[in-house]
């Protein structure tokens, strides 16, 4: 029996193939913008006059999206240890190349102000924003710890205005978690809250919004059908299509993206029992490899090309 290789970008997120069958597997990693900032050492990690290391997270806008002309309360959140000085975490607006850093306000884990917990190293910050022009404003967090005389800086994130907010469906909340399913409103044959992620989370792309869309869709079928033997498979291939898509879409690896709207999709034990099940079918399928961008570009459902960025 011959294995088929998938690209290394894949490996991680999606497959193992063989001529007997597929299996695909999940590997569950946190999701962007889901709400609770994340945890994630940043480049200039130094030591504290304890010999602790600083951790800075990745920062957290809500809403993380604006729309022009339209003044909008924004809360930033970044989760940070250990605590900083007193009043030592400033939210800064970063500039272009060459340009200053504007410092936004100072961040607090006080419980006010947007802050919801007091003392659980988490460092908010409410603020309006408002805009004249589509585009985005890159924020930071900027903390001061006893014993370093350099600041450590979190990663960057893009905070999005935009002419007009992009049409979404309401968010289902509860409601969308009872059912296999799901709630799609608008018919569209994406669940609305993945609908939801995907606009949200990145929004400065149309293509990978157009390849993400194609993978959630395969995703989401395959949930549906997970236990008719010829059409789970048949949908475990789509995801493998929705993958090399996704490769050429972008100049990163498509791995992470792919966990992250996998973790999205199975957000209950149910789903995740649907996607084992599909897994487990065995009919037989084969799955070509392909070898250059414009196979992969012929796996899209949308030609990434004719998208504007």
């Amino acid at each position: 029996m011959k294995n088929f290789k998938l690209p290394v970008a894949s490996l991680a997120a999606l497959a193992v193939l063989a001529i007997g069958g597929v299996w695909l597997y999940a590997q569950e990693l946190p999701t962007a913008n889901s709400g609770t900032p994340q945890m994630r050492q940043t480049d200039s990690v130094l030591p504290t006059a304890t010999g602790t290391p600083t951790t800075m997270g990745i920062p957290l806008a809500t809403p993380s999206t604006i729309v022009v002309n339209t003044p909008t309360s924004v809360t930033v959140t970044v989760a940070i240890t250990p605590p900083p000085i007193l009043n030592g975490v400033n939210l800064l607006g970063i500039g272009a190349n060459g340009t200053q850093s504007t410092v936004l306000g100072v961040m607090h884990d006080d419980g006010m102000n947007g802050d919801q917990v007091a003392g659980d190293n988490i460092y908010s910050l409410r603020l309006p924003f408002n805009t004249n022009a589509a585009g985005s404003l890159q924020l930071s967090a900027s903390a001061a710890f006893q014993g370093l005389l350099k600041r450590v800086l979190s990663p960057t994130i893009l905070l999005y205005s935009y002419a007009r907010q992009p049409p979404l469906p309401p968010d289902p909340g509860a409601a969308g978690m009872i059912a296999l399913a799901g709630v799609d409103s608008d018919h569209d044959g994406v669940r609305d809250d993945v609908q939801r992620y995907i606009a949200l989370t990145y929004p400065g792309s149309e293509k990978l919004q157009s390849a993400l869309t194609q993978a959630a869709r395969a995703l989401l079928d395959k949930l549906q059908d997970s236990t008719n033997g010829m059409l789970a498979p048949i949908h475990n291939l789509q995801v493998l299509y929705a993958a090399d898509c996704l490769d050429v879409s972008m100049s990163t690896p498509s791995a992470q993206l792919m966990a992250n709207l996998q973790s999205t999709i199975l957000n209950t034990r149910d789903r995740i029992a649907a996607y084992v099940a599909a897994d487990n079918t065995k009919t037989f399928l084969t799955y070509r490899l392909p070898t250059s961008d414009t196979q992969r570009r012929a796996r899209c459902l949308v030609d990434p090309t004719t998208l504007p960025n």
